[in-house]
């Protein structure tokens, strides 16, 4: 005698929640020109959902506008604390499974540049 076993995805199974892609973030501060140091806080607004991956960049100052971003190594969480003392600017990718979303640009004016 055999038992047949139900496969997924014929009604017997659960399956996995459809992936609802990031279309904002919650941010704190706003984007805007801040001294430093700067504490960064972002999430993805509902309905999107997890797991969430985070990535902060960084870019210099090029005449009022960003430089080329790069990314900050060990920055990978929704908080990123920036305590670099010069004119730079930062940004956030933020990535579920079905999509990416990018956030900034905070534009850090240090006082020793001014």
């Amino acid at each position: 005698m055999s038992i047949a076993m139900p496969q997924q995805g014929m009604g017997c199974c659960p399956s996995a929640a459809p992936c609802v892609p990031i279309e904002a973030l919650n941010h704190a501060p706003p984007v805007g020109t801040y001294p430093a140091p700067l504490d960064l806080t972002v999430s993805a607004a509902p309905p999107a959902t997890g797991p969430f991956t985070y990535q902060w960049y960084t870019a210099p100052d090029a005449g009022g506008v960003p430089g080329a971003f790069a990314a900050i190594p060990g920055a990978t969480g929704p908080n990123y604390t920036d305590n670099e003392f010069s004119n730079h600017w930062l940004q956030v990718i933020v990535q579920n499974p079905c999509s990416e979303f990018t956030l900034g640009d905070w534009h850090v004016d240090s006082p020793a540049d001014n």
